[in-house]
This record gives structure tokens, sequence and C-alpha cells, in this order.
């Protein structure tokens, strides 16, 4: 069993962030003890650190605006760091998207529908946290990033095709674990008393439950057809871009 940035992966598969530095180990771990990529220092372990960016440390002149921008929107310091740990976790599921996208890609594997599925999530993802820093920013907020780990997937031990519903299943994962984290968004505006920020969030719930339940249905759908000529048809369907349509739930 193997855990990779809070996402758990089995079932044959192998999934580990490589860390360049000697403080830097693999990240396998037990059940008992999940990684969150979130809570890794990574401050005294980086070879970049001073060559590319600096801590921003300088204030805006205080004639920038007559009342802080901040204190106008009652926009609270918990809700700030809150925002900015959403925008690292969106981006680092972009990153995981990517490195999938790069394994169907390639001619020993020649799935190209996946490929493209996954590329699509990543651009997703993406712009999730270009909306986030756009809000951060809009409630006078400050955007600080953090690192994101190197995925490296890779798939042990499959026949030629049923890394097709690793990958899937490990999708969804991934929109689980985002969900969750969009949660902790949520409760941290409710306790901050930001009912903007609340309903703000709100719109990414929704999305990570349509999300969740497209993913859960590609791993049913895998499962039932096989993983022979079935993730052959799905593949195809992919690429034509026959995706499955997300639920509509939302009220009249």
């Amino acid at each position: 069993m193997a855990f990779v940035s809070g996402f758990k992966v089995g079932g044959g598969r192998r999934a580990c962030a490589k860390q360049s530095s000697s403080r830097r180990t693999a990240l396998r771990m037990s059940e008992s003890n999940l990684c969150d990529f979130t809570k890794v220092d990574f401050k005294e372990s980086s070879e970049f650190e001073g060559k590319i960016f600096k801590t921003d440390t300088v204030d805006f002149p205080a004639t920038r605006v007559k009342l802080d921008h901040k204190e106008e929107l009652s926009y609270k310091k918990e809700c700030e760091e809150a925002i900015n740990t959403q925008i690292n976790v969106e981006l680092t599921a972009s990153y995981l998207y990517q490195a999938m996208y790069a394994y169907f890609c390639r001619d020993t594997v020649g799935l190209p529908g996946f490929a493209k599925y996954f590329k699509d999530m990543s651009v997703e993802e993406k712009e999730h946290a270009e909306k986030l820093i756009e809000y951060q920013n809009a409630r006078g907020g400050r955007v600080v990033f953090k690192p994101l780990y190197v995925p490296e997937i890779a798939f042990d031990y499959y026949d030629g095709t049923s890394d097709a519903l690793y990958a899937m299943d490990l999708h969804l994962q991934i929109e689980k674990f985002v969900y969750e984290k969009v949660m902790a968004v949520h409760e941290a505006a409710e306790k901050a008393h930001d009912p903007q920020l609340q309903d703000y969030m709100e719109t990414f719930l929704s999305d990570q439950v349509e999300a969740i339940k497209v993913a859960a249905d590609y791993v049913a759908q895998i499962r039932r057809v096989g993983t022979g000529h079935g993730v052959y048809h799905i593949d195809t369907a992919l690429l034509e871009g026959n995706i499955i349509p997300k639920p509509d739930f939302a009220l009249a």
C-alpha cells in the first residue's frame, strides 16, 4: 500500500513523490501514517531556495487604499490561509493528472483517449486554482504559493490494459480528496463568519460532487466491461469526446 500527496493508491500500482535533497524521502507509508502534502515543510531542503523567488515581505504603501481592503471586506487571516492551501491542492491535482496524461501517451501504452481525458482534467484543476487566485486578490488577500510534489505515476503487475482501471480509481480518490479540502475551506469560512466565502466555495463543492460521480461511473464501467476490448472501447469514446455527462441535480 502506498500513499501520494494524501491520495491512497492501491491495487498493485505504485506512486511515489520524488524529492531532490538528502532531507527528502520517498513517501511510501502504512495506512496508519497517511501523508498530507499540505503539511510538508520544504523550507530547509530546496536547492532552489533563493535562486528564483524570495519571500515577499514588503507591504504595500498605506496610501494604496483609504481603508485596509481586508478590514473593509471582513476577510480574516484564517480564510486567506485556507484559500492559499486550496490553491496548492488544485495545482497538485493538476500536476498529478499531467503525470497520468504523460503515462497514457507512451508508445508502450497507446491509450490516447485516456491521455486526452486526464489532460483535460489537468487543465480543469489549473483553472480552479486560477479562480481561487483571482478570488484571493479580489478579497484583498495575498497569494502565497507552496511547493508541489513531483509525481511519479507507474503501474506494476498489470496485463497491459488494467492500468486504465487503476488510473480511474486513482482519479476517483483524487476527486474525493479535493472535495475534503474544499470542505475544509468552507468550514474555515463558517468559523470566521464569512458567508460570502461560504457561498463561493459551495460552487466548488457542487463541481466536486459531479466529478466524483463521473469518476465512479468510469470505475464501474471498466469493471463491468473488463480490461480487454472493453478498455479499448472506452478509450475510443474518450478520444472522440463522448464522455459520461455530469449529473444535473441543480434546483430549478
